[in-house]
């Protein structure tokens, strides 16, 4: 069944209003881990193994043990939001940092990347996934992690 954009716009609505009695209520996950972007994978990292692939298995296992911990669950098709908390550099000044501290991360790693990543760790298949409805989105943060609410 197919819904039109102002069908969905009122369903929307109506999770937020509250006034829907069989819709679950809102989980939130925090996943305490530095989040990172999915290489290009190419046929040679079966056998060389490159410094981007090794972090990114690596990645792939912290965050799989993180998940099993946190008791999250299998991703549902409609994630409320999803949101990447990235580092902000040793190197910057701590003015600079003070200034940072969540706003928006409008460099590299790309957002797209950076879900992808998490979305292939955690399941082999994830077209499931429809709608991410109320956020998406990367900032600088102190405590790098990964908020998932569904």
């Amino acid at each position: 069944m197919r819904f039109s954009e102002k069908q969905y716009r009122d369903v929307c609505a109506k999770i937020d209003s509250g006034k829907t009695s069989n819709i679950t209520p809102v989980k939130k996950y925090i996943l305490n881990i530095n989040p990172i972007a999915k290489p290009r994978m190419v046929r040679s990292d079966k056998w060389k193994k490159r410094k981007a692939t090794t972090r990114y298995w690596e990645y792939s296992d912290n965050l799989n043990m993180l998940a099993f911990e946190n008791y999250l669950p299998p991703l549902p098709i409609r994630i409320r939001s999803l949101f990447f908390f990235l580092p902000i550099p040793a190197s910057w000044t701590k003015v600079k940092k003070q200034k940072y501290i969540n706003l928006e991360h409008t460099v590299r790693p790309d957002l797209d990347n950076l879900m992808k990543a998490f979305q292939d760790c955690l399941h082999q298949e994830d077209s499931h996934i429809a709608v991410i409805s109320h956020g998406l989105g990367k900032f600088w943060s102190d405590k790098p992690r990964i908020e998932i609410e569904f």
